[in-house]
């Protein structure tokens, strides 16, 4: 009975949670993807390299997408085979 009372008298106070955040900053980019002839290719993927985050292509070969400010974006479509050089864009 004893413990009972001591746990039933105390007063919960609750206390600021303190938590280190850090918020990755993330540009946006966009462009046009086309062909070898210049042509906008319609469907094309633009993926954040290594994670979920991507756009297709609109009927312009248009895109726009908020990236990680360090990160790689993989173009895909289908027909066109990966490179084995990937070309760095600033």
């Amino acid at each position: 009975m004893l413990l009972l009372a001591l746990v039933a008298g105390l007063t919960v106070c609750p206390i600021p949670a303190m938590a280190s955040v850090t918020q990755q900053q993330t540009i946006k980019v966009s462009g046009q993807v086309v062909d070898q002839e210049g042509e906008p290719l319609i469907g094309a993927t633009i993926k954040v390299k290594g994670s979920s985050t991507g756009v297709v292509t609109d009927l312009d070969g248009n895109f726009a997408l908020d990236v990680p400010a360090n990160a790689t974006l993989i173009v895909t479509y289908v027909g066109y085979k990966e490179p084995d050089n990937h070309r760095k864009y600033q």
